[in-house]
């Protein structure tokens, strides 16, 4: 790879979402099964109780909700593809203009990886403004904030949105390294538990398609996540996500990572 595709690629690892993670593909580390082979094994909208047919973003993402004391902080542990066999920390904690601040970071490492600043719109969705990569030192910029998940989420109803996207340097938000333009699609699936042996019965899986258009090179993300069941303290049980990018339409890199709440 020469040093200019090398550095595109490196701007759209950082730009892509992550979802809650971020980070390209490390080589020589077998990758975990792609989320859609691993997809909901759990009932489908037809098979699902009443109770079950929706999801909203409260229930979803419980620490961006008032009620909920922050910081906050959960423990994965990363089962295979990027990282595997490290452990993790997902923190949210308030941030300076009066959104929430999710970090990303792996055990050992005295900074983030990446943190996704999320807020809730006034209809009750998640949306993320902006997402900043230590790794890539580049803040992936979203306008309007970009989806990330309804207000609502009916079974099996997808839901997208599109946003213009820019990438900035992480000391310089005046100077342009790209920009294009991103969609997320978010689909609650099915109602089941992790393919992990986590318990989690009645877990609500849910999946998201992030696709990044910008003006060298383009990504599609796809992830697949299982929130706990509503009525407990809620939060993530496990996450699968794979990323393919695309450089100048002539080649492409891909990506895997697993990981699972720790015990």
């Amino acid at each position: 790879m020469n040093t200019r595709a090398g550095l595109v690629l490196g701007l759209v690892c950082a730009a892509a979402l992550g979802a809650l993670t971020g980070g390209c593909a490390v080589r020589g580390v077998p990758p975990p099964p792609p989320p859609a082979a691993e997809a909901a094994s759990g009932r489908s909208a037809a098979e699902a109780p009443a109770h079950a047919a929706a999801l909203t973003a409260r229930e979803a993402y419980p620490a961006l909700f008032d009620g909920v004391p922050l910081p906050r902080t959960d423990r994965y542990t990363v089962a295979d593809g990027v990282d595997a066999g490290k452990q993790a920390e997902m923190t949210f904690e308030p941030s300076a203009d009066g959104d929430i601040a999710v970090s990303w970071t792996i055990a050992g490492e005295s900074r983030p990886r990446n943190v996704r600043v999320l807020r809730v719109r006034a209809d009750g969705a998640v949306v993320m403004p902006r997402m900043i990569n230590q790794e890539r030192a580049v803040v992936s910029v979203f306008d309007p904030p970009l989806l990330v998940f309804p207000g609502e989420a009916r079974l099996g109803s997808p839901v997208s949105e599109s946003c213009a996207m820019k990438v900035h340097p992480i000391d310089d938000l005046k100077k342009l390294r790209e920009r294009g333009k991103a969609t997320s699609e978010v689909v609650f699936e099915a109602v089941g538990s992790p393919p992990i042996g986590l318990g989690g019965a009645g877990a609500r899986v849910v999946r998201t398609i992030f696709k990044s258009t910008l003006e060298k090179a383009s990504a599609v993300r796809t992830t697949v996540r299982w929130h706990a069941a509503p009525g407990g303290a809620g939060g993530l049980l496990a996450e699968s996500w794979e990323e393919k990018i695309k450089i100048l339409g002539l080649f492409g890199e891909t990506s895997r990572q697993r990981f699972f709440a720790a015990p």
